[in-house]
């Protein structure tokens, strides 16, 4: 998947902490701006994956992605669990940016 942030539609990717979801993936991808980089994590939680509510949304906070089924709570600046009962981190994707362009990969 290719990105230009430059686009309009992809703004919030332009500040820390910014984030959107894309389609990709198993059931969507969440883009974040962190510090130094940008991350993409599949929007199919670790937990419970074959429910129909296995699927983790950013919270009002943009910190956090949480597990709509299980209410276990994932760090954005790096996929790891917060809290809840999932043992698993956020499946990541590969990122690169080339001139304003944001490249995800698996």
């Amino acid at each position: 998947m290719y990105l230009n942030l430059n686009e309009p539609a992809n703004f919030e990717l332009t500040t820390i902490g910014g984030w959107r979801y894309a389609i990709g993936g198993s059931k969507g991808i969440i883009l974040y701006r962190g510090q130094d980089k940008y991350y993409a994590y599949d929007r199919h939680t670790p937990l419970n994956s074959a429910e129909n509510c296995a699927i983790v949304s950013v919270d009002s906070t943009s910190f956090f992605a949480v597990d709509s089924c299980s209410g276990s709570r994932f760090f954005l600046a790096d996929g790891s669990v917060v809290d809840g009962v999932a043992t698993m981190p956020l499946v990541q994707y590969e990122t690169s940016v080339i001139s304003d362009v944001l490249r995800v990969t698996n």
